[in-house]
């Protein structure tokens, strides 16, 4: 079994992939805001610190690709 404190699962009801961590806890949260009337929500990371890490993770995979 591996110790990584996050892995992929699929969301409930669908197909579509979201990553949690340890206990299950999905590491997106959803920000709600009204602007004249209307709601948006928006997929956020529920951490800066995972948010990071992520970034890190796409940029260092981006430049390899470029390589």
């Amino acid at each position: 079994m591996s110790n990584n404190p996050y892995r992929i699962m699929q969301a409930d009801g669908g197909s579509l992939p979201t990553i949690v961590d340890g206990a299950g806890a999905s590491v997106l949260a959803i920000d709600e805001r009204e602007v004249d009337g209307a709601t948006y929500t928006t997929p956020v990371f529920a951490s800066q610190q995972i948010a990071d890490r992520v970034l890190d993770a796409l940029n260092a995979s981006s430049s390899e690709s470029a390589s």
